[in-house]
């Protein structure tokens, strides 16, 4: 009697867990979106965290501004517009100089707006042209991206 309510248990677990997967399956099925990753960032990442992000054919854009200057806000402005062109196929790090001194030291900014771009090389820059910005993220993916093709 007892070896039967065992063996019967036994039963109605497996009947449970897989019920359970395919509900979980069907779920997931129904609503396969996953959360986003977050692409833009109001401050610098470490070169770890950047690591994850390269390794999606990801291109890093280091943005140093400064918040009053014309020509930075232009840069942002610029920098979210190609963001929306490539269909967010970027990292944004939006970096203060008056808020991240020491990264302005360690990246050798001498002047702002300025780009620090990572990808397959580094590329940097200061103020320039919308078009030529997109050229250069564009050269520096690992695999090149259709949104790049699109555009040249």
């Amino acid at each position: 009697m007892k070896k039967q309510v065992k063996q019967q248990a036994f039963v109605i677990f497996v009947l449970l867990m897989f019920v359970g997967s395919g509900l979980a399956y069907a779920v997931m099925w129904v609503f396969p979106e996953q959360p986003k990753t977050q692409l833009m960032y109001n401050m610098p990442l470490s070169n770890s965290e950047e690591a994850q992000f390269l390794q999606k054919n990801l291109v890093v854009v280091k943005l140093f501004y400064l918040e009053e200057n014309e020509d930075s806000k232009q840069a942002i402005k610029d920098i979210q517009d190609i963001f929306q062109e490539l269909n967010g196929k970027m990292i944004i790090e939006f970096i203060d100089i008056d808020m991240w001194k020491d990264d302005v030291e360690a990246f050798d900014v001498k002047e702002v707006p300025f780009f620090y771009l990572k990808g397959k090389t580094i590329d940097k820059t200061g103020k320039v042209e919308r078009e030529e910005l997109i050229k250069r993220i564009c050269n520096l993916y690992f695999e090149p991206i259709d949104e790049c093709a699109l555009i040249s």
